[in-house]
C-alpha cells in the first residue's frame, strides 16, 4: 500500500490520513502508515460488537508506534468531515462499493472531498467505485486497490 503512494507521490509522512474500515485490510494499512511515519491516523467503523476489540488493537498499534491513532464511530458524520479536511490522504479499506453493489458508498457526504486531497480505495472491481468516481468529479486525485493487490504478492 504504502509503495503504491509512494509511485503515486501522494506524501504522508508526517501528515494526517483517514481510513474507514477495521478488517484485515485496514489494520496492515493502518500498521504500516504508523511505521512509515504518518503523524495521525482518523479510524472510521460503524459501531459493532467488536469496536471495542478495534479500539484495543488500535491502542496497541500507538503504543507502539509515534502515530496517534484514534477510532471513532462512522455515523459521527460532522467529526469524519472535519478529520477528512484534515487529512491528505482518505482511504476506503471497507468492502462497501465492491461489486456487485457498485452504487454503494461508504461516505454520503461527499462535499468533505476537496480537490488537495487524495482518494484511495482498496476496492478493485469495480475500478471506479462510487467513491473514486465522485471524488475525481470534486477534483481530487484517486486510485483503487489494483495496485495494492499487485504489491502483495
Amino acid at each position: 500500500f504504502m509503495w503504491s503512494l509512494k509511485e503515486k507521490k501522494v506524501d504522508v509522512f508526517q501528515n494526517k490520513m483517514t481510513i474507514l474500515g477495521t478488517g484485515g485490510a485496514a489494520l496492515s494499512i493502518i500498521a504500516q502508515a504508523a511505521l512509515d511515519g504518518v503523524k495521525e491516523i482518523a479510524v472510521y467503523n460503524r459501531k459493532s460488537a467488536g469496536f471495542n476489540e478495534s479500539q484495543k488493537k488500535l491502542a496497541n498499534f500507538t503504543e507502539r508506534t509515534n502515530c496517534v491513532i484514534h477510532l471513532n464511530d462512522l455515523a459521527d458524520t460532522e467529526k469524519l468531515a472535519k478529520d477528512v479536511a484534515e487529512s491528505v490522504l482518505l482511504v476506503n479499506a471497507t468492502s462497501v462499493g465492491m461489486h456487485p453493489h457498485a452504487h454503494s458508498s461508504p461516505i454520503e457526504n461527499y462535499a468533505m472531498i476537496q480537490p488537495k486531497l487524495f482518494v484511495y480505495d482498496a476496492i478493485y472491481n469495480p475500478r471506479e467505485t462510487q467513491l473514486l468516481k465522485e471524488a475525481r468529479l470534486r477534483g481530487a486525485e484517486t486510485s483503487n486497490g489494483l495496485d495494492m493487490l499487485l504489491y502483495q504478492g
